[in-house]
């Protein structure tokens, strides 16, 4: 009986761990080689980040000129005050500009939460215009990617800095 129990849960969790190994396998991103991986989220972050920072200041001007308009796709967004939202906007913009200089440990930290928030922003800019669906138009896929992108971008300079944090205290100890 005990063997046939520990049968039927080593099936039970083996078709459970599949769709968790097939979500971190995308998210990861693993199916890139390391060395392409380096490349698109070591050096290819600048490039996303400046591109978050003209994205961000671009939203910033456009607020303070004609804050959210009468626009359904931003009935959400009525509610917070423009100055609130135009001054998220630039502190998340400065912090991901201070990061393009900083190289150090700290910078990177900063960088990839940066680089989080911005993700998280760019989401819900996505969700506002899913949420005045139809018409399908292209604010309704491109925040969602670049919201993707800076998400996973920022949490592997993360990862990057924790592991240097790592490897630089096991090599003085």
């Amino acid at each position: 009986m005990g063997a046939a129990i520990n049968r039927i849960y080593g099936q039970i969790s083996r078709v459970l761990s599949k769709p968790f190994r097939v979500f971190n396998f995308i998210i990861g991103l693993l199916f890139l080689p390391t060395r392409w991986r380096r490349w698109l989220f070591g050096t290819g972050t600048r490039g996303l980040k400046v591109l978050n920072i003209a994205i961000l200041f671009g939203w910033t001007a456009s607020l303070m000129h004609s804050g959210f308009g009468e626009l359904s796709t931003y009935a959400g967004f009525a509610k917070l005050p423009v100055g609130i939202a135009g001054s998220l906007l630039v502190a998340v913009a400065l912090l991901l500009a201070w990061a393009l200089y900083d190289n150090s440990i700290r910078g990177r930290l900063i960088g990839g939460t940066a680089l989080i928030l911005a993700g998280l922003i760019w989401l819900l800019v996505g969700i506002s215009f899913w949420m005045d669906y139809p018409p399908l138009h292209p604010g309704m896929v491109m925040y969602p990617i670049l919201s993707g992108l800076s998400v996973l971008a920022g949490d592997h300079l993360r990862d990057m800095a924790r592991l240097r944090v790592h490897l630089d205290k096991t090599k003085g100890a």
